[in-house]
């Protein structure tokens, strides 16, 4: 847990942001997709859509917490030693009067994997809470 607030910075709260807002409509595209074309025995969309889609998306956030904990899968063709890019570090104070605007593609590969989990886990736990809510009541 210290390595995921350790790698957390403030500017990738809006890839995030970003990540977990498109998460959140292609999920609910796919459960209104079921419920229009699949669903024939007249389940609730909140209770078994919502619930499955948001069960699988939790899975991909576990998924991404397991490679940010340094499990991976190494490809055949894939070069397992390779180098990473430093990062250009500017120490004047002119550099941070226009801030830019950090985008996805810019973040470190962990810092990317962290913006994943975190949309993941926001996506699943916005789309399992009206799943638990229709089960209970």
């Amino acid at each position: 847990m210290k390595k995921i607030f350790g790698i957390y910075r403030k500017y990738m709260f809006r890839p995030m942001l970003y990540k977990t807002v498109t998460k959140f409509v292609v999920c609910i595209a796919i459960v209104l997709l079921w419920d229009r074309y699949l669903n024939t025995g007249g389940f609730p969309v909140a209770e078994y859509g919502c619930f499955c889609v948001g069960g699988i998306v939790a899975l991909l956030a576990w998924f991404e917490y397991l490679r940010l904990d340094g499990m991976v899968v190494h490809h055949l063709n894939e070069d397992i030693r390779k180098k990473k890019k430093e990062r250009h570090r500017s120490k004047d104070i002119a550099d941070f009067v226009d801030e830019k605007i950090v985008s996805y593609s810019e973040l470190e590969p962990e810092e990317r994997a962290l913006c994943r989990l975190l949309s993941d886990l926001l996506c699943g736990g916005l789309l399992l809470i009206p799943g638990f809510v229709s089960l209970l009541f």
